[in-house]
């Protein structure tokens, strides 16, 4: 029906989610102090959001961060990186390196923020310290993720942890006023998940596998 020509900061991963019909917010990895920065194309105006968590990230060598990920330091290239959802009347921000969880109104005022406990974030991020003690390719990082999925649905947050070795894999839903309404384990022999949708009405989530090309249904308990 229409489309939009968008852009985004060059050291994040190109993520976008709409405010409304004409604007959209992307992550500005620290630009300006801020942590999202607002655009709308029609207009041609911009506006910073959030406080940055660290310096901005400037495009260089990955082995320098690399090297500062490998002393149990947060690298620039991913301080200020967030994951970013919107339902229309408000915006959603995951940060991805703090397992922080933000929630702006459409004109960019932070309403509240939220830590997402997830035991196994202090599991993967000690086991990407180690990884990249042992990077030696010149140019290339660790890298390191602490959710594969994040969705806002019916009003609810859902997040679906990264999997990891021992332990099981872990779905929150968090109500739009911050409250944890829902921890779940969600069975996984193998490591095959990578996006959920729900059914609200049925409570009944759906998972795609796609390294093996399926989708498994599960219902909440």
């Amino acid at each position: 029906m229409d489309n939009i020509d968008y852009r985004t900061h060059r050291g994040s991963f190109g993520e976008i989610a709409l405010t409304d019909e004409t604007s959209y917010v992307s992550a500005s990895m620290g630009d300006e102090g801020s942590l999202i920065k607002w655009f709308n194309p029609v207009t041609d105006s911009s506006a910073f959001w959030g406080t940055a968590k660290g310096d901005p990230y400037i495009m260089g060598d990955l082995s320098i961060q690399n090297d500062i990920l490998k002393r149990g330091e947060i690298p620039p290239i991913d301080i200020n990186d967030v994951k970013l959802t919107s339902d229309g009347t408000s915006v959603y921000a995951y940060l991805t390196a703090h397992g922080l969880l933000q929630k702006y109104s459409t004109e960019g005022e932070l309403l509240w923020e939220k830590d997402v406990n997830i035991p196994v974030n202090e599991f993967i991020f000690e086991d990407a310290v180690r990884r990249a003690g042992e990077n030696n390719m010149p140019g290339t990082m660790a890298s390191f993720s602490y959710i594969t999925s994040f969705k806002v649905l019916d009003g609810d947050v859902y997040i679906l942890s990264f999997p990891y070795e021992g332990h099981p894999r872990t779905l929150l839903r968090i109500n739009e006023f911050g409250t944890v309404t829902g921890h779940f384990h969600i069975p996984e022999p193998q490591r095959l998940y990578f996006d959920i949708t729900v059914n609200t009405k049925t409570q009944t989530i759906y998972l795609t596998a796609p390294e093996i090309g399926e989708v498994h249904q599960v219902k909440l308990k």
